[in-house]
């Protein structure tokens, strides 16, 4: 199945992340931004869930195919070799600054974060996680799909409610507050695999549809303030929430045909964008760090530095993935000539 659509859902999720740490959360909300731009992270989850699983399901659903060289090889191309980049070019800032402090770099490697701490950068730590635990969470939604998701939903809610108590770096780059969303993009994954294509109108659809509307109205009088009984640094960005990034991710689903029919070669242009989100995810750590602070420039008005910030941001962050990608073939090339 032609999956281009799950591309302009992280194409636009990633413009979200930026336009959201181009500005102060008084802003966020005064634009109701929490109906679209505030819901990158969650999509970006979804979408992960989703295009692993079929990835998996596709390649072998047995453990030892699921734990396998092949795979571990493959994640760490994907994302650890480009994360290896931007570790790197951070501790070059931090040499030519005189400010390597190596016992720092290397209590922040274990959670895979750079060097230099940036917007966002607790979603890397999400990633190497989810490497190695998400074959088992699929093996076990591949046998038992309902009851795997209800146990993903259950930790997670556990972990949002044990979430005071614990510390803060624990919570910050703890995977399971972001459980509720990867379960989810398991079950639209299954819906593309029972229906050997995306089917909308399914009894399951309807249920995420009606609790896509719930959490739209838990966004709508909640934004801005603290979900009674979790922390309060993410506000709403939790499993109550996580059923509207759903909705839009299977309006995206849905709207495949329109994609491929209507302005195919701008949607193909946004697409791109999507295939370079992790680079440009990283690209933007290093630009909304402290370090970088003063290159930024201040037009004042905080909706005028969107633009700026986008602009640079892609920009940079799609020179990288194309650099990557041609670096990627050439070394497959060689390995081709060379068998």
């Amino acid at each position: 199945m032609d999956l281009q659509q799950i591309d302009i859902v992280k194409a636009l999720a990633i413009i979200g992340v930026i336009t959201t740490h181009s500005v102060l959360l008084s802003f966020i909300l005064a634009a109701d931004m929490q109906f679209y731009a505030w819901q990158a992270m969650p999509l970006f989850v979804i979408c992960t869930g989703l295009l692993w699983y079929l990835s998996f399901y596709k390649n072998g659903t047995n453990l030892k195919q699921m734990y396998s060289f092949k795979y571990f090889k493959s994640k760490f191309s994907r994302f650890v070799l480009p994360f290896a980049v931007l570790f790197a070019l951070d501790l070059a800032i931090l040499y030519s600054t005189g400010a390597v402090n190596l016992r720092n770099v290397l209590s922040r490697l274990q959670y895979m974060q750079p060097p230099i701490s940036g917007a966002g950068d607790y979603y890397l730590a999400f990633i190497l996680e989810l490497i190695f635990v998400a074959p088992l969470i699929f093996y076990c939604f591949h046998k038992k799909p309902l009851a795997t998701v209800a146990t993903l939903f259950l930790l997670d809610l556990a972990f949002e409610l044990m979430g005071p108590y614990m510390d803060e770096t624990t919570y910050y780059f703890g995977v399971i507050r972001m459980f509720s969303a990867f379960a989810l993009g398991l079950v639209l994954a299954r819906n593309i695999v029972e229906n050997s294509g995306w089917k909308l109108r399914t009894k399951s659809n309807v249920a995420l549809i009606a609790l896509g509307f719930c959490s739209a109205v838990f966004l709508f009088f909640n934004a801005g303030k603290p979900t009674p009984m979790f922390r309060p640094e993410w506000l709403t960005m939790n499993l109550y929430s996580f059923f509207y990034p759903t909705v839009l991710v299977m309006a995206a689903l849905s709207l495949g045909p329109f994609f491929r029919q209507y302005a195919q070669r701008f949607w193909v242009k946004v697409a791109v964008i999507g295939k370079a989100s992790y680079h440009i995810f990283l690209v933007q750590i290093l630009f909304f760090s402290p370090v970088l602070a003063g290159l930024k420039l201040d037009f004042g008005w905080e909706g005028w530095n969107i633009p700026f910030n986008l602009s640079v941001t892609l920009a940079f962050g799609l020179v990288f993935y194309f650099v990557d990608l041609r670096m990627r073939r050439a070394y497959a090339n060689m390995k081709k000539g060379k068998s």
